[in-house]
């Protein structure tokens, strides 16, 4: 149990600091697909590390292909 927290979190450190807000909103999706109603807009960018505005743009970005 401990070793799989263990991972996850090496996982999501790896995602903050090597990703592009673009794919670390994209995995959140992937990993978290009945949240994005659920949590305020500025919690999920708090989460992925970035700011409200820039979570605004990559939803944009991703609704226009």
């Amino acid at each position: 149990v401990l070793s799989v927290k263990l991972i996850k979190s090496v996982d999501r450190i790896n995602l903050l600091l090597g990703a592009t807000a673009k794919t670390r909103y994209l995995e959140f999706i992937r990993l978290y697909p009945n949240q994005l109603s659920r949590i305020p807009q500025w919690m999920i960018a708090s989460y992925l590390g970035i700011t409200p505005e820039s979570l605004s743009r990559v939803r944009k970005e991703i609704a226009h292909g």
